[in-house]
């Protein structure tokens, strides 16, 4: 039996290092910051996914740069925040922007966007995977928070760190993202900005699906910095007078609404 799909989480123990040698693994999900895993051959992957808590730099037992080249061939590629933590500090300190994507059909995306450099660095990495049919958000904040109606989901903005100047420019255009899924969006500002920006960019753009979460606190909660979500009516206008790149583009707008601690 030759393995194809592989699971590792929770995976932060410093002294656990994972050895893999698998010619036929088709998939691959990670989530850990400190495990020291290494794979001796990724060319059959079609599918990964890699969560981490944050983007560490200077952690050495694992090499993002390697695994991201490693990794360069797939189609579908997943990732949470720490992926744009990277992205924005290889423009600063190497001014590379990871052109490598060029089989990449499907992107997803999964947490919040911290500052608008992480922003403009993914926007351009995006940009430069030429093959990229389709892009999934999740805005959630935890990867282990279950969807469904039995327990809605947790969110509480964050602030978005805006360049102070104009920021860093993105060169290009999504020219084959056809459709975009957002899930669990709040209407938080940082989310909103990214929406823009692909729509901005994605020239042949047919559809937009997005589902919105409106919740609302109770006035105690308002104290402990939780702020309820602002109406449907009033976010669906938003999303509706954002710019577009395509003529075409079906925007299919969604909601779900939830009250919390009352």
């Amino acid at each position: 039996m030759r393995l194809k799909h592989l699971v590792v989480r929770c995976m932060d123990n410093p002294g656990f290092n994972l050895e893999i040698d698998s010619s036929s693994l088709s998939s691959f999900k990670v989530d850990g910051n400190s495990v020291k895993i290494s794979v001796s051959s990724m060319s059959s992957i079609d599918e990964a996914t890699v969560f981490r808590s944050r983007y560490y730099p200077y952690v050495q037992n694992f090499d993002t740069r390697t695994w991201i080249r490693n990794l360069a061939h797939v189609k579908k590629f997943g990732v949470n925040s720490w992926f744009s933590q990277f992205l924005a500090r290889e423009y600063e300190v190497n001014n590379n922007g990871w052109k490598i994507f060029e089989n990449l059909k499907v992107f997803a995306w999964f947490g919040p966007l911290g500052k608008e450099c992480d922003l403009i660095a993914l926007i351009d990495f995006l940009v430069h995977c030429p093959s990229l049919e389709k892009i999934e958000i999740d805005f959630r904040f935890s990867f282990w928070e279950e969807a469904g109606e039995h327990r809605p989901p947790f969110a509480l903005e964050r602030p978005f760190v805006e360049n102070s100047g104009d920021g860093q420019p993105t060169v290009g255009f999504l020219d084959n993202v056809k459709k975009i899924i957002i899930h669990h969006f709040f209407g938080y500002k940082s989310e909103i900005e990214f929406i823009k920006h692909l729509m901005q960019k994605a020239v042949v753009l047919e559809t937009l699906s997005l589902t919105y979460h409106r919740l609302e606190f109770n006035p105690e909660s308002f104290s402990r910095g939780f702020t309820s979500c602002p109406p449907k009516e009033l976010v669906q206008e938003v999303i509706f007078s954002l710019s577009t790149a395509s003529s075409n583009v079906h925007i299919s707008f969604h909601h779900t609404y939830h009250k919390l601690g009352f």
